[in-house]
């Protein structure tokens, strides 16, 4: 086997082409591709293991070759750009929006972080600084990646509160003071990406679905997750699809009568 990177836009002296392939073969008896990430930085001609994987992460390419023979070492070869049986890997952005904190990550095809990074919400400032700082983290760690915002497969947004994903509008978040505001567009706008690449959800419902498709969670149909942060949140997967209810808080299962006439609930 062969792990193949390539980079459109690459210009670097001795390499000829647009769409030159840099090909790297290595052993892969019962070792997960991502793994080799992780390898010892090791001399490859003029450019080491290393400085490939981090100057061009950003289309990976995978050439399936005959047999199962490999070398018993990374080496590099150039091959042109025409490669049978291979694609382009796409990255895709996640937004974790907390009363807390903004958390990002950047995401590969095979659900694992390439990037990471957090900032403080300030959640009083209001909606709009908030989306602005949301975005600017984005895109320094796609920058970081090589990567940008229109190279990415799309965004998804978790957001506290009643939150509508058809008209991506969050009605009503109690944590950051968010009422009737359209989150989707506005973040589109500060990204430069069309509206029908960002998605929103409400953020327990998103947490259990990614629990359900690449985590705890994964190879049930049905299950339910509570999350603890600056709110109590609640996201239930039934036949691996998300239940909301009627008006997109069926799952809230934070928001619920402990005490009666007890302690009055944040949201008022």
């Amino acid at each position: 086997r062969q792990m193949c990177i390539r980079d459109s836009r690459m210009n670097q002296p001795g390499i000829s082409g647009r769409h030159t392939h840099i090909i790297i073969s290595y052993p892969l008896r019962f070792v997960n591709i991502k793994d080799k990430f992780s390898m010892e930085k090791k001399k490859t001609g003029n450019l080491s293991f290393h400085q490939i994987l981090t100057r061009f992460p950003h289309y990976i390419i995978i050439e399936v070759l005959r047999g199962r023979g490999c070398c018993q070492s990374p080496s590099v070869t150039f091959q042109p750009k025409s490669a049978e049986r291979s694609y382009i890997m796409k990255y895709s952005i996640g937004v974790d929006l907390g009363g807390t904190n903004i958390a990002v990550g950047i995401v590969d095809e095979h659900y694992s972080i390439i990037k990471k990074g957090s900032v403080p919400t300030l959640a009083q400032r209001g909606p709009e600084p908030i989306v602005r700082d949301m975005a600017e983290l984005c895109k320094k760690l796609l920058s970081e990646c090589d990567v940008t915002p229109q190279e990415t497969a799309g965004a998804g947004i978790a957001c506290p509160g009643t939150v509508n994903p058809k008209t991506g509008v969050v009605e009503y978040a109690n944590n950051i003071k968010f009422s009737d505001f359209p989150l989707q567009k506005l973040f589109s706008e500060y990204m430069e990406i069309p509206k029908d690449k960002v998605a929103i959800g409400n953020d327990a419902n998103l947490a259990a679905l990614g629990e359900a498709v690449a985590g705890a969670a994964r190879g049930t149909s049905s299950s339910v997750m509570i999350t603890l942060g600056t709110g109590v949140g609640g996201g239930i997967i039934i036949d691996g699809k998300i239940y909301s209810g009627f008006n997109f808080a069926g799952g809230e299962l934070g928001h619920v009568v402990i005490v009666k006439d007890g302690r009055q609930c944040g949201c008022g």
